[in-house]
């Protein structure tokens, strides 16, 4: 950070008015994550989601484990 920007001003490539933009997916909405089911590095982060939505969605929960054990993800 340089100093010429004042106190708390953190300059970052991917925050546009303090809410997270896609840089790689710049046709993700504003404040949304791209992730995929198909990204080894994100499956175990969303089969842990599909845990922890199961009591406000069950279906969700119930397809978003099978899209990702149709990739191959083993929990």
């Amino acid at each position: 950070m340089g100093g010429d920007e004042a106190e708390g001003d953190d300059v970052s490539a991917h925050l546009i008015d303090g809410e997270f933009q896609s840089d790689k997916y710049p046709t993700c909405p504003r404040g949304k994550v791209p992730l995929s089911v198909k990204d080894p590095t994100a499956q175990d982060l969303l089969w842990e989601y599909a845990q922890r939505r199961r009591a406000v969605d069950a279906e969700f929960s119930d397809d978003l484990e099978a899209a990702l054990r149709a990739t191959g993800y083993k929990p």
